[in-house]
């Protein structure tokens, strides 16, 4: 079975209380989710904490009927881990929370390479050339089980960076990107600062859940003066 495991918290230091940011009357972690419902996956959870803080996200999701996987606050790949082993996941494709542009285009065409090779992983992260939020990883749950011993503290937060760091011991696949000039777009919500930029854009977006990096690039343009 492949998954699509969203991670989110309510305890970010630098925007507290984020996955629930209302924009235009929906949460953010509900635009999320209704982009990852594009994806060909088996099944979408939330992969939270058992932290307390998250008590209110848990709620919000049992009650919009949105499945959810509750693990350590702090050790994120012992939680993606635990969450796979519970759900007889072989594979995964990791979505940050913040990240409602995610690339569903690009993640599709992870998940068919990941298949098709017998891959450890797929990504467009770090070799990509792509804007920082559009992102696509998608990853073999046996490969974090076997490697998770090895994983310092930050790696266990950053539950793929370690991979990156050893990437001639494994088997991959880099999706690139060839368009040109578009690195400097941040299409996440890591801080405050972010809230105008990302508000435009999902207004202007709504009714199109499935948005090229063409589409989003000219959003972007579009909006930014007014930000």
């Amino acid at each position: 079975m492949i998954a699509a495991l969203l991670f989110a918290r309510m305890s970010s230091s630098r925007f507290p209380g984020k996955a629930l940011k209302e924009f235009h009357g929906t949460p953010l972690i509900l635009w999320v989710y209704q982009r990852a419902m594009h994806l060909n996956v088996d099944k979408i959870l939330i992969c939270t904490s058992t932290d307390s803080s998250d008590d209110i996200l848990c709620d919000f999701l049992a009650k919009n009927n949105i499945l959810f996987f509750r693990g350590d606050l702090n050790n994120v790949a012992e939680r993606a881990l635990q969450c796979c082993s519970h759900f007889s996941i072989s594979s995964f494709v990791r979505i940050n929370g913040d990240s409602p542009f995610f690339s569903v285009v690009e993640t599709n065409r992870a998940i068919q390479l990941l298949k098709r090779f017998d891959l450890d992983f797929v990504t467009n992260v770090k070799f990509g050339n792509f804007p920082y939020g559009y992102s696509c990883e998608v990853f073999s749950a046996q490969l974090l089980n076997q490697y998770l011993k090895n994983f310092n503290e930050s790696e266990k937060e950053h539950i793929t960076s370690y991979f990156y760091k050893n990437i001639s011991n494994f088997s991959f696949c880099v999706i690139k990107n060839t368009l040109q000039n578009i690195k400097s777009f941040r299409y996440t919500l890591d801080e405050t600062v972010d809230v105008n930029f990302i508000s435009r854009l999902l207004h202007n977006s709504i009714g199109s859940p499935v948005i090229s990096l063409n589409e989003l690039t000219q959003l972007s343009k579009d909006v930014l003066p007014q930000c």
